[in-house]
Order: structure tokens, then sequence, then C-alpha cells
């Protein structure tokens, strides 16, 4: 899944879990048939997208308020 575009490099880290998480990861990540890598992958991003859009409706929010005044 490599890119050759440079911002798109992929880069490598490690994350340390208590058991007791590592084995709930894993365990999600067997339902849904993905590795446990990809699945804290895909965690991250949905709360990187969440976190943007919940920041954008807020915006959007106080820019209504201001119109209101």
């Amino acid at each position: 899944m490599k890119k050759s575009n440079s911002k798109n490099k992929i880069k490598r880290f490690q994350i340390l879990l208590p058991e007791n998480d590592f084995n709930l990861m894993k365990k999600e990540a067997s339902k849904r048939n993905i590795s446990s890598a990809e699945m804290i992958r895909i965690s991250l991003n949905n709360e990187i997208i969440k976190r943007t859009n919940l920041d954008r409706i807020q915006a959007f929010k106080d820019l209504l308020k201001l119109g209101n005044i």
C-alpha cells in the first residue's frame, strides 16, 4: 500500500496497549476479518475525520450565531 507521492509517505510507529485492550482490539479486528494494524489505522482515521467534521459544524454554528446578533 505504499504510495509514490511524497505527501503520502507511510510512516511507522509503535503503540503500547494494556493486555486487555490489546485482546479486545484483536477480537474486534477478527470480527471484521481485518488485521489488528488495519483496525487501529481505520479507528485513527475515523477519529480524525470525525473531529474535523465536528469542528466544521461548530464553526458553522458559531457563524450563524454571529449573524443572529
